[in-house]
């Protein structure tokens, strides 16, 4: 396992709490650790394009082609992400101050479906299907364990 990247756990600290407050122990521990995880990959994105360096997607790829395109595509993920997280996890927030616990926890799964598992199109599958996906896409997961301990 590569080792952290003390500058982009800083940076991804510091997006976290501006995004989302101090304390984030509101959250279940699933959805703390993505957040990190999503949080912590954009920073390393980031310090890795600010210093010029190849994207490690390109460098780790068997072509140049497939490399660049899944660069491009953790890039949009990653982006798109951070642009939506705050507003979905103040929503998630309202739901539990409002005791909507039906709610929350259609959003809870919506959320670690989307952004943990990163099933495509959560939005145009039945719950059923996205039932049978599960399985199959917790096996590619790549978040590192407990970082949101370290944030």
């Amino acid at each position: 396992m590569t080792p952290i990247n003390k500058e982009a756990l800083s940076r991804a600290r510091q997006t976290i709490k501006r995004h989302f407050g101090e304390d984030i122990s509101d959250l279940p521990q699933e959805i703390r650790n993505t957040l990190a995880n999503i949080y912590y990959e954009f920073s390393y994105l980031k310090i890795s394009h600010e210093g010029g360096h190849a994207p490690d997607a390109i460098l780790m790829a068997d072509d140049f082609e497939q490399g660049l395109k899944k660069f491009s595509e953790d890039s949009a993920f990653l982006r798109s992400a951070v642009d939506a997280l705050p507003t979905i996890i103040s929503e998630m927030r309202k739901l539990v101050s409002a005791g909507n616990r039906k709610g929350y926890d259609f959003l809870v799964r919506l959320f670690l479906d989307t952004f943990k598992l990163r099933i495509p199109d959560v939005d145009k599958k039945s719950m059923l299907r996205l039932t049978f996906e599960r399985p199959f896409y917790s096996s590619k997961v790549k978040e590192i364990p407990d970082l949101w301990k370290l944030i």
